[in-house]
């Protein structure tokens, strides 16, 4: 039986690890990857970066002292990131675009390593590192495998829910993870599900008839066409 997907992304997340910058400060041993199923469809988020330190305190508690990071921790080794991939939209992607998503993650990654976001922002000179790595992966002849192939059930990981900031005050916030929160999933790879889904709500504008798909439904929304911002004259109507 093929290895869980989650197991062959952690590889290709170690070899990575390996190039420059990130050999200097990255220990992929003490990075969870796991994945979630996302909807079908090509558009959206296809992986995340997620913290177990506020940048504001590089501590589990805010510098305001209202917020705190659960611990997690699995088989006594304290993990300080979690990579998380959507699947199936990430299985689509081409290998290139599989190796850009994985550099970008790891370029979140602060280079203390303590747990903490990347000052690092999304945008030209961003992205343009993300290709370079990418490049420097492929002359190095690190490459993603197939990952899965169509009509293929695949097993993966996830941690359900992921760590999130909680009050401190909250008692029944979830302060703790471990190897039991881990799970094992399936899911079957269906090439239908590269297409995205019918749209459940389409709204239109009054003024222009201007017409807006959407999956969820939408409260206090104008149109974008008619106005930059909310005006009640091109409230969207459910049509």
């Amino acid at each position: 039986m093929r290895a869980p997907v989650t197991d062959l992304l952690h590889d290709a997340v170690r070899d990575f690890a390996s190039l420059p910058p990130f050999r200097d400060y990255v220990d992929a041993e003490r990075i969870l990857v796991v994945a979630t199923r996302g909807r079908a469809g090509l558009e959206g988020k296809r992986a995340a970066c997620h913290f177990t330190r506020f940048s504001d305190s590089r501590q589990r508690v805010s510098a305001d002292g209202r917020w705190e990071l659960p611990v997690l921790c699995l088989h006594g080794r304290d993990m300080r990131y979690v990579i998380s991939f959507v699947l199936p939209r990430f299985l689509f992607l081409s290998p290139r675009e599989q190796a850009e998503d994985v550099a970008h993650e790891l370029l979140h990654i602060d280079r203390a390593f303590d747990g903490t976001a990347a000052p690092l922002c999304h945008g030209r000179a961003f992205e343009s590192l993300v290709r370079s790595l990418a490049d420097r992966a492929a002359e190095s002849g690190i490459a993603l495998p197939e990952l899965a192939r169509p009509g293929e059930i695949i097993s993966y990981h996830r941690l359900r829910p992921l760590p999130q900031p909680y009050r401190r005050a909250d008692p029944a916030a979830r302060r703790r993870y471990d190897e039991r929160d881990l799970v094992l999933a399936r899911l079957l790879f269906d090439p239908a599900e590269r297409e995205p889904p019918p749209p459940r709500y389409v709204y239109e504008c009054p003024a222009c008839g201007e017409r807006y798909p959407r999956q969820r439904r939408l409260r206090m929304a104008s149109c974008g066409s008619c106005s930059s911002t909310y005006d009640g004259r091109f409230k969207l109507r459910l049509v």
